[in-house]
């Protein structure tokens, strides 16, 4: 992470290393702006620093903002545990698909149970009790009925390139 970290800083600082490097050979007038029309628009070459340093300044401020954030010791106590990883507090971007009126069944909780029940922390008996799975549908997720089989044509693809290849 610390090897990331320097990395990210290290590459933020090219713009204005390079800057530094061509400072001398720099015409005290420079094109900083092209219109649709094709016109230029010169400036001063001091007009290059800003967006020089902006890389800088973007990641200094990214950095050292949450520690302005006087809540910040309640991250741990949001953080939400899964089956093998865990998300720290934060917001996310989500995508919320509603097909129809979106009154259905929720098929991605029986064609993925840990989506719906490791959130949950749910077993799948407990949520069939609830209600929320009829008893065809606890069959299809504990596999006690063979009436569906997932499939993805991308793996199916992908085995049978590896097959020609080996």
């Amino acid at each position: 992470m610390k090897t990331m970290r320097l990395a990210t800083w290290a590459l933020a600082a090219v713009p204005p290393v390079l800057l530094a490097l061509c400072w001398g050979g720099l015409p005290d007038r420079v094109p900083v702006h092209w219109g649709l029309d094709g016109a230029v628009t010169y400036g001063t070459r001091w007009e290059l620093v800003v967006p020089a340093l902006l890389p800088l300044l973007l990641l200094a401020l990214l950095r050292f903002l949450p520690r302005l954030d006087p809540r910040r010791k309640s991250y741990a106590r949001f953080q939400r545990e899964y089956d093998g990883f865990a998300l720290p507090a934060g917001n996310y971007t989500a995508l919320r698909v509603v097909i129809g009126e979106g009154e259905g069944q929720n098929w991605w909780c029986v064609a993925f149970p840990p989506l719906c029940l490791g959130a949950a922390s749910e077993t799948v008996d407990t949520a069939a009790q609830a209600g929320y799975f009829s008893q065809d549908q606890v069959k299809l997720v504990t596999g006690e009925s063979e009436g569906y089989v997932l499939k993805f044509k991308g793996m199916e693809l992908l085995g049978q390139l590896e097959a020609f290849f080996s």
